[in-house]
């Protein structure tokens, strides 16, 4: 039996830490939430994320979000805008300047290009929604 997942497609991307062109050092999701909306508030609608591969399923991606994971879990989302190819075979995934927390499920080591459908993607969290118990101590958010 084969299982179809259905509805839009998102990636998956490892989230170890953020470098920031201003020197800021992004280390966890607060750090990280903090960063985006101090750049949107200085008038910022995008940002990127560097590869050196193009996800193979990049056309699907429209209308779709990257999902941030550390530690075998989600952690949060940012839309998805678009992919910029760069010399040298770099590539620029476009992401808007909101970051949307979502329910940590477990998704194991990400490498390479993985992927989520909506009927299998962790849903957002509200914003103040506490996680359940034992979740935040882990370090997980």
């Amino acid at each position: 039996m084969t299982l179809i997942s259905e509805g839009q497609l998102h990636l998956l991307r490892p989230f170890v830490e953020w470098r920031m062109p201003d020197g800021t050092e992004c280390r966890d999701v607060d750090a990280a939430a903090e960063t985006v909306r101090h750049h949107a508030e200085e008038g910022y609608r995008y940002m990127t994320t560097t590869t050196s591969r193009c996800p193979a399923r990049g056309d699907e991606l429209e209308g779709g979000s990257i999902y941030f994971c550390a530690r075998g879990r989600t952690l949060f989302r940012m839309p998805f805008e678009g992919i910029i190819n760069r010399p040298g075979g770099r590539f620029d995934l476009t992401v808007r300047m909101k970051l949307i927390r979502v329910f940590p499920m477990k998704v194991g080591m990400v490498r390479g290009w993985r992927y989520l459908h909506d009927d299998n993607a962790p849903p957002d969290l509200a914003a103040g929604e506490d996680l359940p118990d034992g979740l935040a101590e882990a370090g997980l958010l």
